[in-house]
This record gives C-alpha cells, sequence and structure tokens, in this order.
C-alpha cells in the first residue's frame, strides 16, 4: 500500500466513500484505517454458523413515462421558433438591399 499512487489511494478511498482530500501521507493513513476497520468487521460477527440466505433477486426499477411537456413550454417554444424566423427574414432581407 505504501507504493500506491495518491490517485490510486484516491480511487481506493472513493469506492470506500471515505474522504479523498489530503496529502499522500493523510490519504495512507485514511486508507489502512479503513482496511483495519474492514478486517475487523467480519471478526466482530458473531463466530456461530451463520446460515448463507438466498440471494435476492431486484426487481428492476420500472420506468416512469416522460411527462407531457406543458402549455406554457409550447407557447415559449414556438415563441423561440417564431423569433428565429423573424431573425432570418431581417437578416434576408437586410442582404437583399445591399444586392441592388
Amino acid at each position: 500500500m505504501d507504493r500506491m499512487k495518491v490517485a490510486e489511494l484516491r480511487a481506493e478511498l472513493s469506492k470506500r466513500g471515505a474522504d479523498t482530500k489530503g496529502t499522500k501521507p493523510v490519504l495512507l493513513a485514511r486508507l489502512k484505517d479503513l482496511v483495519k476497520q474492514e478486517e475487523a468487521a467480519p471478526a466482530a460477527a458473531a463466530p456461530e454458523a451463520v446460515e448463507e440466505a438466498a440471494p435476492v433477486m431486484e426487481e428492476a426499477p420500472a420506468s416512469e413515462p416522460e411527462p407531457e411537456p406543458s402549455p406554457e413550454a409550447e407557447v415559449v417554444e414556438a415563441e423561440a421558433v417564431e423569433a428565429v424566423e423573424m431573425e432570418q427574414q431581417v437578416e434576408e432581407a437586410a442582404q437583399d438591399k445591399e444586392v441592388r
């Protein structure tokens, strides 16, 4: 672990949901503490035989239909399209005057 680069230390800390800020010695100490905690956690469990649970099948979340655009949004979009069209007409009229 001591030879890990700062980016690698930060990646490991991030995987564990830990703070990733600090210098290399700080990051290294933080990661070592987390590894010790992880190693101690299984030892803290009851030494009795634990019956393995069947894997739980998670249901895929139902996709929600996209909401219909509100009438206000449609009006705003239509006004924006009209504004662009008007700008194009003004530009074309200006070009026509330059040509003459």
